[in-house]
This record gives structure tokens, C-alpha cells and sequence, in this order.
């Protein structure tokens, strides 16, 4: 492995989540606030395109670059006819073949729109760039799965519903780390109302996110650390440890974001406030909006800064070190699906899904994935509770 490839995956797995993040929040969280208060949403296209287009040409050059280092020599040289060989005859070239021929589209569409061409309106462009890059993600898991299990379809699945949970998180916080710029000056009378209702709708996104990544980031651990010494003697265990403990960080903080500064926006007045944390934390409840909104944006790049982290901190998981099961006397265990007579059986249990080792390590993993599950589920009923509510 040259160390081209763990920085250029590390790029591309940084674009993927901007764009299956960010177009989502814009969508379900940003514009349909906007639109309501009747506020301007020229802005909104233009943080769209500047996080939008930078990512797409990153992903379609990293993907390239990636599937360029990997090819033979032969392949890589100036003959047309062998490159073409290798793009529509092996899997690796297949797969460029299709995130760059989706990522180009993305491209030439996200151009017009730069263009502002009327044919495609601001909303079926993020839609239709949410789509492909689902699809260009899903591809992407394709190829790098976990060898852990014996069914490559579960093994892929399951990467990507883990990375798409992750990417609503982490693109979500990329657009709330913009909030202060979605509106003018003069909007400041009503900025209050229209951060704690952005704030509300963006914990539905972000809390379905945060639950399914932990829910199968918890599973594919369970897959690749079979022990508690696996995980505290394995450099695959010990950077698992450590991204753990950035996200829990994180996933803190965001806790702290919603639940303390979202209801001090939601009672700011034009008394002056007190700071416990310079920039951070104000302890009047009574202050002005623009003051608390810029406390919640500080507070947000932080988690954003943190989650940022430990992305690098999987890539290097993935790309440098092996799983702790291949450097261990343990074999990986083997997953099946059951078949069944019935649609109702269809539905993906833990405990036919995946058969455990003969450890209680493993066993309590998957434990803590339905415990995960549970919380998260009750979390998102909060939420949207909360959102109706405040709808009515």
C-alpha cells in the first residue's frame, strides 16, 4: 500500500459524507423553515453549491486516483484498448466505471444549477444528488466490506447503512456549522423562532443517524474484535478504542447542543448575558438571538471538529490495520439468513442473524446494539414529539 491511498480515501469517504449529509439537512431541516418565514433562500443555494461541488469533483478524482493505484501497470499505461479492457472487464474497474460516470452526472447537473438554469429546480437537484450519492456510497461498500462474515451482501449492507447513519450526522453539523450565514441582518427579530426550529428539525435527522451508526458500528465491531484483549492489545483494537471515545465525545456534546443551548435560544430577549465559556456556554437565559446562535455554531463546529477526527481515525482503521480476528487464534464467525415461509419473517432479527462466538465479549456487543437501538428509538420518539408540538 503507498501512502497515496490511505490520504485519498480518506478524501473520498470525506466527500461521500458531505454529500449524502448535507443535502438531506438542507432539505428536510433548512428550506422548508426558510420558506415558511418567508426568508430568502438564494443563500441556501449557494452554501449547497459550495459544499456540493468541491465534494463531487473530490470523490470522482479520489475514486479515479484509488482505482488507478491499484490497477497493473499494463493497465495503468497509454493503450486505449487494454484500459478499456480493464474498466468493463474486472470488478475494480466496473466500480469506477460507475461512481465516476454517476459522479460526472452529478457534476454537469450541479453545474447547471451553478448556471441557474430553470429547468431544474433547487429541490430535485439535492434530491437527485442525495440519490447518487447513495448510490456512489453503496458501490464504494461494495468493494471494502468486512471479510468477518460469510455473506458479502450482509457485510455490505450493513457498511452502509452505517456510513449513510454516520453521514447524516456529520453533513448535517457541516450545514448547522453555516447557520449563522442562512439569513441577514434584518431577519434578527424572529433569528430565535427560526434556529430552534432549524435545531428541531436537524435532531430528527441527527438522532436517526447517531443511532443507526452506533447500532451497526457496535455489530461490525462485534465482527472484528472478538475479545476484551483483542481490543486492548490489537493496534485494530486499540484505534477502535479510540475512535469510540471521539464519538461518545461528540455525541455529548451534541446532547449538550440540543438540550441546553437550543432552549436558551428558544428564550433570548435583548437583555445583555453572562458567558461561563467565552464563545460557549451563556447562563441568562435572557440574551440576544444573534449572541445564541453564535454560541450553538461555536459549539457545533466543536462536535464537528471531533467527528472530523474520527472519520481519519476509521480510515486508518480500515485502510492500515487488520481486524483483531486475523491476528488472533479465533476464527470469524458466520453469519446467515434464515429463510423462512412468510413475509413478516423477512424482517432482520440480531439474534437469528448473527451467531455469536463461544465468548461473552462478542455476545454483549450485539446486547449493546439492541440497548443502542432501544434508547435511540425512544430518542427519536422525543424528537418527534418535540417537533410536533412545536409544529402545531
Amino acid at each position: 500500500m503507498t501512502p497515496l491511498e490511505p490520504a485519498f480515501r480518506a478524501l473520498l469517504v470525506t466527500a461521500l459524507m458531505i454529500l449524502v449529509g448535507v443535502p438531506p439537512t438542507l432539505l428536510a431541516a433548512v428550506l422548508p423553515v426558510l420558506r415558511r418565514r418567508g426568508v430568502e433562500t438564494t443563500t441556501v443555494r449557494r452554501i449547497a453549491l459550495l459544499f456540493v461541488g468541491p465534494s463531487l469533483v473530490a470523490a470522482v478524482v479520489s475514486v479515479t486516483t484509488l482505482t488507478a493505484l491499484k490497477w497493473e501497470p499494463s493497465v495503468a499505461g497509454v493503450d486505449t484498448g487494454v484500459f478499456v479492457s480493464a474498466a468493463l472487464g474486472t470488478e475494480p474497474g466496473i466500480v469506477w466505471l460507475v461512481q465516476a460516470t454517476l459522479g460526472l452526472g452529478l457534476i454537469a447537473l450541479t453545474v447547471a444549477v451553478a448556471r441557474d438554469t430553470r429547468w431544474v429546480t433547487q429541490r430535485r437537484w439535492l434530491a437527485t444528488v442525495t440519490a447518487g450519492s447513495l448510490t456512489m456510497l453503496a458501490v464504494f461498500c461494495w468493494t471494502r466490506y468486512s471479510t468477518a462474515v460469510s455473506s458479502r451482501e450482509l457485510a455490505v449492507f450493513v457498511k452502509w447503512v452505517h456510513m449513510t447513519g454516520a453521514a447524516l450526522w456529520v453533513g448535517g453539523l457541516f450545514v448547522m456549522a453555516r447557520l449563522s450565514s442562512f439569513f441577514p441582518e434584518e431577519s434578527d427579530a424572529d433569528l430565535d423562532a427560526i434556529v430552534a426550529a432549524f435545531i428541531r428539525r436537524f435532531s430528527l435527522l441527527a438522532v436517526a443517524g447517531v443511532t443507526i451508526a452506533f447500532v451497526t458500528g457496535i455489530l461490525i465491531t462485534s465482527w472484528h474484535v472478538p475479545s476484551v484483549d483483542a481490543l486492548l492489545t490489537t493496534p485494530y483494537g486499540l484505534v477502535v478504542v479510540a475512535k469510540v471515545g471521539l464519538v461518545l465525545g461528540a455525541a455529548g456534546l451534541g446532547g449538550f447542543n440540543r438540550l441546553v443551548l437550543h432552549g436558551l435560544i428558544q428564550g433570548t430577549d435583548d437583555r445583555r448575558s453572562r458567558e461561563a465559556l467565552p464563545g460557549l456556554l451563556v447562563l441568562d437565559r435572557r440574551f440576544r438571538a444573534r449572541d445564541a446562535v453564535r454560541s450553538f455554531v461555536t459549539a457545533v463546529r466543536v462536535e464537528l471538529a471531533v467527528l472530523v477526527v474520527a472519520l481519519l481515525a476509521s480510515v486508518v482503521l480500515t485502510a492500515v490495520f487488520q481486524p483483531s480476528y486475523t491476528v488472533v487464534d479465533i476464527a470469524p464467525r458466520q453469519v446467515f439468513l434464515t429463510a423462512a415461509g412468510s413475509a413478516a419473517s423477512n424482517v432482520l432479527f440480531f439474534s437469528p442473524l448473527v451467531q455469536p462466538l463461544s465468548t461473552w465479549f462478542a455476545e454483549m456487543l450485539q446486547l449493546g446494539a439492541i440497548a443502542v437501538a432501544i434508547v435511540g428509538s425512544l430518542a427519536l420518539g422525543y424528537e418527534l414529539g418535540e417537533f410536533g408540538a412545536h409544529r402545531r
